[in-house]
């Protein structure tokens, strides 16, 4: 019986599919015929020499990927490597830029058949975490050896921030992360900046701020970040407007990619004290539950949403708030948004690195909003997620630990250093509660607490490279909280303004 979808020659070529297999037109084009990859829609009918070869390529791409890994690499788990595929019908296209005669002639000290290991790495492990390229265009200007410098930047980024984030070793070529970084910002050094900005303004400085992050190095990251949001303004993407004469398709792809920015900002600015710059002032991407890679669509959305939710004044000096005035019923309409967060289910996704990215996210502003519930006084105790009540920061690690109990601990270093931060801000408001309660009248409470902090704490630590700054400055708090003293550690009156402190000890332990 004729298969239901378009084989992947077929799939790739945009042409109509009889379904067979082998079907007619490989046959006719004396191609493979496999049945691997997602299904789209048809196009043309000419077999390009370039499609040929993406053909070719993206059928032995897994079996060059499998020869390029060590047989003992953590990469080859099942689940998380060679497992699905990743989607890519709506990630962002990569825009060349037009042959300029001041351009210096093309020549990369780095061939691109050489980087293709560690795209395929990209596709199969941070496609999910950074869904902003169209994967096959991709594969196809390197197949077909494209001269241009800001494609050529834009796929070192990608290629060192992979090596970068997975600590790879330098490739047999001799090339490693930094020197990959080194000519990203090379080529996009000769390009320079140009009134025709494209989409590749944006991409490649984001892959030079998420390096930036992976190297310990957060300013130049900060910089960097900027420099993509200068971008998306330029182009005008947060503008309702801008997507009025856009194809369908090609607006889903600029408003996910719109989306994605918002995203990253936000827990940027959360993270480093930073303010925010992006307004939450378009429509996200729709999802048609007819698409493939709808789950995909559906867990991006989610994550936008617990982004979304918050007013923009709680990610701006969040990490401080002392020095912001909150009043009852800014905290009481926050906690309402926090509730809505809470509600969205991400344990029917299918992949785990996504899952965990929502399930955590949503803990972690829970933890940072008990953390102004605190300082500032119970903002509604009726609430759902009852942020105010004295077992919250248990509760979060508890429910955190039960829901990723079965997630690889892979999944949480695919995010990089920003997933680590938001797991330690998580044990160090649990460590706070423990500090804040006297032993002697709250001794077996305290002690199931500390068994909890010290299960989280070890899990934290197991995963790959935390970030030493980080780890420096809630490594005391977590120390003291599970030698179970009683007394309130410098740190935590620091956190707290000198006022508020002593008259919040009294209220929490009475609660």
């Amino acid at each position: 019986m004729p298969r239901k979808r378009a084989c992947d020659g077929c799939n790739v070529r945009k042409v109509k599919c009889d379904g067979t297999h082998p079907c007619q037109p490989c046959q006719k084009a004396s191609i493979e015929c496999s049945y691997l990859k997602i299904w789209r829609r048809s196009g043309p009918q000419k077999l390009r020499s370039a499609t040929l070869q993406t053909i070719k390529l993206s059928q032995k791409q897994d079996a060059e990927l499998l020869l390029f890994i060590p047989a003992t690499s953590p990469l080859l788990s099942e689940r998380l490597l060679v497992s699905s595929e990743a989607p890519s019908s709506n990630s962002q296209p990569v825009h060349t830029m037009p042959t300029n005669s001041m351009v210096p002639t093309f020549e990369p000290r780095i061939p691109l058949k050489a980087l293709r290991p560690y795209v395929h790495i990209y596709r199969k492990r941070l496609y999910v975490v950074w869904p902003i390229i169209d994967l096959t265009e991709m594969y196809t200007l390197m197949d077909c050896n494209c001269q241009d410098w800001q494609f050529y930047s834009l796929i070192c980024a990608v290629c060192a921030v992979t090596m970068a984030q997975f600590k790879l070793p330098a490739s047999s070529d001799g090339f490693s992360h930094e020197m990959l970084v080194h000519e990203s910002t090379r080529a996009k050094a000769i390009v320079g900046y140009t009134e025709e900005t494209n989409i590749n303004d944006i991409l490649v400085p984001f892959f030079l701020h998420s390096y930036y992050m992976n190297v310990k190095r957060d300013k130049t990251s900060s910089r960097y970040l900027r420099e993509a949001i200068a971008a998306v303004h330029v182009l005008r993407l947060h503008l309702e407007e801008t997507y009025k004469e856009m194809p369908y398709e090609e607006e889903q792809r600029m408003r996910m990619l719109y989306s994605f920015m918002l995203v990253t900002e936000r827990g940027h600015a959360m993270q480093h004290e930073l303010p925010v710059i992006l307004e939450d002032t378009i429509k996200p991407p729709t999802v048609n539950m007819n698409e493939s890679d709808a789950d995909f669509l559906l867990g991006f959305i989610n994550l936008v949403k617990i982004f979304r939710s918050p007013d923009r004044m709680m990610f701006d000096k969040w990490k401080r708030p002392e020095s912001v005035l909150y009043s009852r019923a800014f905290l009481r309409q926050q906690q309402r948004r926090l509730d809505e967060i809470m509600k969205i289910n991400s344990l029917t996704l299918t992949n785990d690195i996504q899952k965990v990215d929502i399930l955590v996210t949503q803990r972690w502003m829970q933890a940072l909003t008990w953390h102004l519930s605190v300082i500032y006084g119970p903002l509604d105790e009726a609430s759902s997620t009852n942020n105010m009540s004295l077992t919250c920061p248990a509760d979060i690690v508890r429910t955190l630990l039960a829901s990723t109990a079965d997630i690889a601990p892979e999944c949480f270093e695919a995010h990089g250093p920003g997933m680590k931060t938001k797991l330690l801000d998580i044990s160090g408001a649990l460590a706070d509660i423990i500090l804040l309660l006297p032993n002697q009248q709250h001794g077996h409470l305290v002690t199931y607490w500390q068994s909890l902090l010290h299960q989280f704490s070890t899990f934290i630590y197991s995963l790959n490279s935390p970030d030493p700054i980080t780890i420096d400055k809630i490594t005391g708090k977590l120390s003291i909280a599970l030698n179970v003293l009683s007394i309130i550690p410098r740190a935590i009156e620091e956190d707290k303004p000198e006022d508020l402190c002593e008259r919040e000890v009294k209220r929490i332990v009475k609660l």
